[in-house]
């Protein structure tokens, strides 16, 4: 119902929204939504912006924020309708949890 009515853009254009509490809920709605097929398919289009997001963080004072948004991509990623959108960002994420000094960012 909420991809009907055009609710998952509104979504994914909370995930920029000044309050990061607001991102922070916005990016665990859409990773719940998206555990169903056709809305990974209307969300395949929004990946490379999720992936700026987590490009654009500061990763010690957005941890909370960069973990929900990591774990949307999982969730995207759990058949493979984005399957190629998501691979485009799959290396910088693996460096980005690597090289991360945030013990929260590496274990989840």
């Amino acid at each position: 119902m909420i991809r009907e009515c055009g609710g998952l853009k509104r979504l994914v254009a909370l995930l920029t929204h000044p309050s990061e509490n607001i991102n922070i809920k916005a990016a665990q709605v859409l990773s719940n939504l998206a555990m169903n097929e056709k809305n990974q398919e209307s969300l395949k289009g929004s990946i490379l912006d999720v992936i700026k997001n987590i490009e654009y963080c500061d990763v010690l004072s957005n941890e909370d924020m960069i973990i929900e948004h990591l774990r949307l991509l999982v969730n995207l990623s759990a058949t493979n309708i984005a399957h190629d959108e998501i691979m485009t960002g799959v290396q910088d994420f693996f460096n980005m949890l690597s090289q991360s000094l945030s013990g929260k960012i590496q274990v989840n």
